[in-house]
């Protein structure tokens, strides 16, 4: 991996953080390939399904580039909660059990991943940033039990910009 061979820096940090979600991907790749054609036969329900979660998560990391408060850091994890709980009950309609639990499995790194980047910048976070979501719980158990992966247009778009954000601040 290229970063290795980079001096220790808060952006590597970054970036390593940000690429755990995708190792989660890679690990479970063949699982994830055999999802592929359901998400495709459902694509325009599914982008539709949550969009106004999507919108409204991307809405709070735009509003972060330029307001540094807790409140909308707050309003982020709140957002991310709740995209997180829509999208994965929206593909389970349509696409099963395999894809929830690697959407699961995703969305738990995902959010490890920004709830780390966020504690670059600020140490102590808002409690709607540590709270467990209800659901994450819930799937715990089965979690445990499933073979060791979403092509997930919207949430890498929410992703690959949240970390652009914290990068940015980095520099402030």
């Amino acid at each position: 991996m290229c970063l290795r061979g980079c001096q220790y820096s808060l952006e590597q940090k970054i970036l390593r953080l940000g690429l755990e979600p995708w190792n989660q991907l890679c690990r479970r790749f063949e699982v994830l390939i055999g999802e592929f054609q359901c998400w495709r036969s459902n694509i325009d329900t599914l982008t539709l399904g949550c969009y106004l979660e999507s919108h409204n998560l991307r809405q709070s990391m735009e509003t972060l580039t330029h307001n540094h408060s807790m409140i909308v850091v707050d309003a982020i994890c709140r957002d991310m909660n709740t995209l997180s709980s829509c999208t994965i009950e929206e593909y389970t309609k349509f696409c099963g059990h395999v894809t929830r639990m690697l959407l699961v499995r995703l969305f738990q790194s995902s959010r490890k991943s920004i709830i780390g980047m966020l504690k670059v910048k600020w140490p102590v976070l808002p409690d709607e940033c540590s709270q467990l979501v209800q659901f994450y719980e819930e799937e715990q158990l089965a979690l445990s039990f499933s073979p060791p992966s979403t092509s997930l247009k919207n949430l890498y778009f929410n992703i690959i910009l949240f970390y652009l954000a914290i990068i940015y601040f980095s520099y402030q």
